[in-house]
């Protein structure tokens, strides 16, 4: 919706301990990219100590800006699995406020490899309003 600089996330790790966590964006939307890793730019790669299933895990970007328009986000752990909650459909509104809105996507098995459709991402954004 407005530009803004994202901070940090939290996600949801299914099990506790250290967690190599990697986040990739594209600019607009995921559709019709979800296998294609050059349509993307991995903008972190992070360890952090995973809370557990059940509990939010921060993880510190720093300072990634966000102009107008659509992003997508696509994060994963190398060594654990990310929790999410089944959805209605890709492109179902989740959240919204004035500055930021966040839509249902897909979940997936591996580093762009197999995929489930009408996943919602259990985590937060953090940024500068």
């Amino acid at each position: 919706k407005e530009a803004s600089v994202l901070r940090a996330l939290s996600i949801h790790l299914a099990n506790s301990g250290s967690h190599i966590v990697e986040v990739w964006h594209k600019t607009g939307t995921h559709v019709s990219f979800e296998r294609n890793p050059l349509a993307w730019d991995r903008i972190a790669v992070l360890t952090v100590d995973s809370n557990g299933r059940g509990f939010k895990t921060r993880a510190d970007l720093g300072s990634f800006p966000l102009g107008v328009g659509d992003h997508s986000f696509y994060i994963f752990s190398l060594n654990g699995r990310l929790r999410y909650t089944n959805g209605e459909g890709v492109g179902t509104i989740v959240a919204e406020n004035d500055q930021i809105q966040v839509l249902e996507g897909i979940g997936r098995g591996s580093p762009f490899g197999s995929q489930f459709q009408n996943r919602i991402w259990n985590g937060e954004l953090f940024y500068d309003e």
